[in-house]
């Protein structure tokens, strides 16, 4: 009680703690096609608002316009909905989390992982949602084709990696022979 008479109020310093009633309620809501999306597909957002004279659409805070949008990137976006009503004071918002994965899966057979000098040894390569590729022995690139033959030069250690990639995303497996 004797913090209440002493102290502010934090329901007199927020921010809406003293803004101005809505005499016409509004109620944002949206609904989207997706919330898990591959790199590169498009999500529908459709506005099941109320009430909203005008309207905002944004991604992560930057504003984008129509009901369709591509998302080229992987990663969880945050789209949200703002809306004003007829009188200004009347404003809401709704969002709803997108979350975009990298189709591409890099993989590689190969029949054994010791090999005896200037033997060859073939990876084939079987990786998914890819169409250029970048195989490298010990970080150094060797070859943009989809399979790959590696003779051991001299006694060692390899690293053999191979990074697939499409227009909008990559990965990338690695073996040690």
């Amino acid at each position: 009680m004797i913090d209440a008479l002493e102290n502010e109020r934090f329901s007199l310093i927020k921010p809406d703690g003293c803004a101005a009633l809505c005499d016409d309620p509004i109620a944002a809501d949206f609904s989207a096609s997706a919330t898990e999306i591959l790199a590169g597909e498009t999500v529908t957002f459709i506005d099941n608002s109320t009430g909203a004279v005008t309207t905002t659409w944004t991604i992560d805070g930057i504003p984008f316009s129509g009901n369709d949008y591509t998302f080229n990137d992987i990663g969880t976006f945050s789209v949200q909905l703002s809306i004003i009503g007829s009188d200004p004071a009347c404003r809401d918002k709704s969002n709803i989390l997108i979350k975009v994965k990298c189709p591409v899966k890099s993989d590689f057979t190969f029949p054994k992982t010791e090999i005896v000098t200037n033997e060859l040894l073939s990876f084939s390569n079987i990786s998914t949602a890819a169409d250029t590729y970048e195989w490298t022995v010990n970080d150094t690139p060797v070859s943009s084709a989809a399979d790959f033959d590696f003779s051991q030069i001299s006694s060692g250690i390899y690293r053999v990696c191979l990074t697939a990639k499409n227009a909008f995303c990559e990965s990338k497996k690695c073996v040690r022979i």
